[in-house]
């Protein structure tokens, strides 16, 4: 199972996070790496995504290693720890399973009707559900994901207009500062469904 940690939170509750969920092997970036300073040495493997450091792996020391033979996974078996709200100052891991997962993905496939020729802008970050669920419906669609390590607005539109996005998910103010971009109706003329909570206005001025 992936703990899906967000890197909103302080070095000190990161490692909290780490302590609650004993995960066997850490990944993070160049740039986040600051956030395990207060995890113990022990424990937990290490590896950066981006580069080389001292005493910790490397993702492509990962890679050399072969692709391992498949193994067959319950749907009812962990996949996902999504954390929610620390009610009494420990966070707590929701747990997804592969099947809750899949079938999330596959009812949103059908609800809206997504095929291989959609392509999703994934602008939110991924240890939150809106941007799990909707990379996986647009993967079982047989699609694509856009994915954007921060949300920018005129990035955002260039990457809509450029992949022809049909859908993605938001919170406010992310769609009122796409709808306030140069030519934004042309430009986001392929998106057909937006996922998320906002404003009724914003949402009557992109209908």
């Amino acid at each position: 199972a992936v703990s899906a940690i967000t890197w909103r939170l302080s070095a000190a509750e990161v490692a909290q996070v780490v302590e609650n969920d004993r995960p066997t092997l850490l990944f993070a970036g160049e740039a986040l790496w600051p956030l395990l300073q207060a995890v113990p040495e022990a424990g937990s493997r290490r590896a950066c995504l981006d580069a080389r450091l001292p005493q910790a792996a490397h993702l492509d020391d990962f890679r050399s290693q072969g692709s391992a033979p498949p193994v067959l996974v319950s749907p009812d078996a962990a996949a996902v720890f999504i954390h929610t709200a620390w009610t009494d100052g420990r966070p707590k891991a929701a747990v997804l399973t592969h099947g809750n997962l899949l079938a999330g993905a596959a009812q949103l496939r059908d609800a809206w009707q997504l095929t291989r020729d959609d392509a999703h802008l994934c602008a939110l970050p991924l240890f939150h559900i809106t941007a799990l669920t909707l990379t996986l419906a647009t993967s079982v669609a047989g699609g694509c994901s856009v994915l954007q390590a921060k949300f920018d607005p005129p990035q955002a539109l260039d990457t809509i207009a450029r992949h022809r996005v049909t859908l993605f998910g938001e919170f406010a103010p992310m769609l009122e500062t796409l709808l306030q971009q140069p030519d934004a109706p042309e430009r986001m003329a392929s998106v057909r469904h937006v996922c998320g909570l906002d404003l009724p206005d914003t949402i009557r001025r992109f209908e």
